[in-house]
């Protein structure tokens, strides 16, 4: 019946559905602030996920540490970027991800 065909086609593409496919974490000076599953987007379960998180964060120096995965791993991150960064008063920072470019950026 046509529910069999989505779930073959699905399957074919290498998708589960209903399956969880995108984590992120992210930490600020190594402590986890947030952590997020996140179900793929589009008719298919095929697209990218998309997440919004805002955090208040004191200005200065701090480390930053993004992790995603997007595979069918169950443990460890397929991207991966840590790095010291100086946050301002009335700024905004943005962690902004695209697996066409190599990963995570920090701005």
């Amino acid at each position: 019946d046509a529910a069999d065909d989505v779930a073959d086609r699905l399957i074919e593409r290498g998708f589960t559905p209903g399956a969880v496919v995108e984590v992120e974490e992210l930490d600020i000076d190594g402590a986890v602030v947030a952590r997020v599953e996140a179900q793929p987007s589009g008719l298919w379960g095929d697209g990218p996920a998309s997440i919004y998180e805002r955090f208040a964060v004191a200005p200065g120096r701090h480390v930053l540490t993004a992790r995603l995965r997007d595979s069918a791993r169950t443990d460890g991150w397929d991207y991966t970027l840590s790095e010291a960064v100086t946050l301002e008063a009335g700024r905004y920072f943005t962690v902004t991800f695209r697996a066409e470019t190599g990963g995570f950026e920090f701005r």
